[in-house]
């Protein structure tokens, strides 16, 4: 039995197997509001409504596979069960369907950075059950990234721990220069009616279409300041998208910050409201848009031609 809920509507708490992953044994209980909790070895503790449950059943293992990267990468971050609803679960599914392998990598330096108190610490890392913590489909494909690491000199390894080196460490922790590769943050206006730009026009095209990670600061759970933060991700990435669409000034603050901090920044705007561009930034190149779908091909070129050049 792997997520059929008629028996959770019947006991309380029920072993039985994740629902994402379909493999481990896990607890799952009932809460109020049709809400149910799963804690899994392997994806972490979740937290699933049923109506989505119900709609998941039919999904393919490589969508609940992208699901359990996500639930697992949050609890490990964040120390506490996600959430997933009918509301997000396609936009989880999309952060983790096209990991590059680059990307894989940092995911594994990263997390055994989080679980080292100090360098030189060996933190417990399982590649049976610790996979989805760097997107990868198997054990396999984990131990490939593992030796590839120890290889490059990154990280030492047994079956159950692993330990940063030094020049792990330095891959992972941002340059006054250039911050962390591949790493982009993203500012523009939260407006409802920029959703479709976002969702469908420059995630895509820094995500899927040049292996960026994008970075939106009301994307991301965090316990600071909202100012503390955006100033905090800025500092960490390569270089900065700004959409100055609807001419939020928190926008143009943002892309100064970056520039100041010697980051690339691409800036974007919709046709429509070129002409109210501030004078100050005015001379810069625009990528002008109509679409989400223009948006997205025309940013990807972009970066293409400027970042990964």
């Amino acid at each position: 039995m792997f997520g059929r809920y008629t028996a959770l509507q019947e006991v309380c708490i029920v072993e039985l197997r994740c629902f994402l992953c379909r493999q481990e044994p896990s607890e799952a209980r009932e809460t109020a509001n049709d809400v149910y909790v799963y804690e899994c070895p392997r994806c972490g503790p979740y937290r699933i409504t049923r109506p989505l449950a119900l709609n998941l059943e039919s999904e393919e293992i490589g969508v609940l596979a992208c699901l359990s990267a996500y639930t697992r990468q949050y609890y490990d971050r964040e120390h506490e069960a996600a959430e997933l609803t009918t509301k997000n679960w396609e936009q989880c599914v999309a952060e983790h369907l096209h990991t590059s392998a680059s990307q894989k990598m940092r995911k594994l330096l990263e997390s055994i950075g989080r679980r080292s108190r100090h360098p030189g610490e060996n933190p417990l890392f399982n590649r049976m059950t610790d996979y989805p913590l760097i997107d990868a489909g198997s054990p396999d494909e984990c131990r490939f990234f593992l030796d590839s690491a120890k290889e490059r000199g990154l990280l030492f390894f047994n079956d159950n721990s692993a330990a940063l080196t030094i020049k792990g460490w330095e891959q992972i922790e941002p340059t006054a220069a250039g911050g962390i590769p591949g790493r982009c943050f993203v500012a523009m206006s939260f407006d409802p009616s920029l959703k479709d730009a976002y969702d469908n026009g420059i995630y895509p095209a820094l995500k899927t279409d040049c292996s960026m990670e994008p970075v939106r600061v009301d994307r991301i759970h965090h316990n600071e300041k909202i100012c503390d933060k955006i100033l905090a991700e800025i500092r960490r990435c390569q270089f900065l998208v700004a959409d100055v669409t609807l001419h939020r000034q928190g926008v143009y603050f943002e892309a100064g910050f970056a520039a100041g901090l010697g980051r690339p920044v691409i800036w974007t705007c919709q046709t429509e409201e070129l002409s109210k561009v501030q004078f100050d930034t005015r001379q810069y190149s625009h990528v002008v848009w109509e679409t989400p779908a223009d948006l997205r091909e025309k940013l990807s070129d972009r970066v293409r031609a400027t970042i990964l050049k």
